[in-house]
């Protein structure tokens, strides 16, 4: 396939480059800044683009298949660039008749009283540390499942990341805000397998997945 990733030169998104080339897909990765992404291939493309652009990153998706997107921030204020990327990935998506997006979010974005997710999470994290994180994160989400029914979207909602190595477990999925009996960390590069993993997946189609590992 002919994959774009955006978020290539974060953490995750290299990873995510890195296996996508592996498994012999075609890459389009779009960043702001060329030479923070060092890897080489003969199937990778490397293009700097405007993510607040609508018309540079239609320009870029020609003939693409699909877009997978780790964007992330490392603001704790003001955050908007989950919700404001994803409104101009849909349109770029649109303009050249791309189906297929997947993007990350995180555990426990949305509160459920009914359904908590984990103490640290709920009471530590979420309120004194990642609230704007994740009220961006809850604005990009809807965005998608009020207003993208013609996309197949995937949200993937991983916990926490770490920089080791895949483990080789297998990714638990539930449809909701956490994963039940899962351990609060996974590894980027086993969140990098699974976005892989379902590109062609029509189960996630339109769906928002807690996923994590025992």
């Amino acid at each position: 396939m002919k994959l774009v990733v955006l978020g290539a030169t974060g953490n995750t998104g290299k990873l995510l480059v890195k296996e996508a080339l592996d498994d012999g897909h075609q890459v389009l990765a779009i960043v702001r800044t060329p030479s923070k992404l060092e890897i080489q291939h003969e199937n990778l493309r490397v293009s700097q683009g405007d993510l607040s652009c609508s018309s540079d990153l239609s320009k870029q998706f020609l003939g693409y298949d699909a877009i997978l997107s780790c964007i992330g921030t490392t603001t704790r204020s003001n955050v908007t660039i989950y919700s404001e990327s994803m409104k101009l990935i849909v349109e770029g998506m649109r303009a050249n008749g791309i189906k297929r997006v997947i993007c990350m979010s995180s555990w426990c974005v949305k509160d459920n009283r009914a359904d908590p997710g984990p103490w640290f999470i709920e009471w530590i994290l979420k309120p004194l540390f990642l609230r704007r994180v994740y009220v961006n994160m809850v604005e990009m989400e809807d965005f998608l499942t009020d207003e993208c029914q013609d996309i197949n979207f995937t949200i993937v909602r991983p916990p926490g990341l770490t920089n080791k190595q895949s483990n080789g477990k297998d990714v638990m999925t539930e449809d909701r805000m956490f994963v039940n009996g899962a351990k609060g960390m996974i590894s980027r590069a086993d969140v990098a397998k699974f976005m892989l993993s379902i590109v062609n997946s029509e189960e996630f189609y339109k769906k928002g997945i807690a996923i994590g590992q025992k």
